[in-house]
């Protein structure tokens, strides 16, 4: 019995050590905390070429011909900027750039919005597609988003960058 007591006690000292030690790192990572990078995100930014390209296209419900088209692109390595006019031109934050890629793998592993549809005749849509490490292309998304958060806040991360908010 003693030595049931004897394991017990120093099963419940080693896991506090090593709670203890875990804690330590945390609190010096977070001192450190623009120094760090999220865990795999090197390896991904290596990847050459596009992970995510988003086409929002504004459609006019009288005037035929007059859509009118932009497209952003996501690289793998963390820059960011608009095809046609090169306006939007910056690099992700690590944390912009890992909530995207999940957003993306998430999506796509999922099937997340297959059924999603929103009924508009007007507006604008957007068509999401990610950029698997092999170049393959996926689509996540062709559509309305006006009642997705989700969505929406795939664009809300590139069009903060905007100086006049973004389509």
């Amino acid at each position: 019995m003693k030595r049931i007591i004897a394991i017990t006690l120093t099963l419940v000292m080693l896991t506090g050590a090593a709670a203890c030690s875990k804690t330590e790192r945390n609190s010096r990572r977070g001192s450190d905390e623009e120094n760090y990078k999220p865990q795999g995100i090197e390896e991904l930014q290596e990847i050459e070429g596009p992970m995510l390209e988003v086409v929002s296209t504004e459609h006019f419900p009288v005037e035929d011909d007059t859509d009118i088209e932009n497209t952003v692109i996501v690289e793998y390595d963390g820059d960011v900027y608009e095809v046609d006019t090169n306006y939007l031109n910056y690099h992700l934050s690590d944390e912009e750039y890992m909530w995207l890629y999940r957003f993306c793998t998430e999506s796509v592993a999922n099937d997340t919005f297959a059924d999603y549809y929103e009924d508009v005749c007007d507006g604008t849509t957007y068509r999401f597609t990610f950029y698997d490490e092999d170049g393959n292309a996926h689509l996540i998304y062709d559509g309305y988003i006006y009642e997705n958060e989700e969505l929406q806040s795939v664009i809300d991360i590139y069009g903060n960058y905007y100086v006049d908010g973004y389509t």
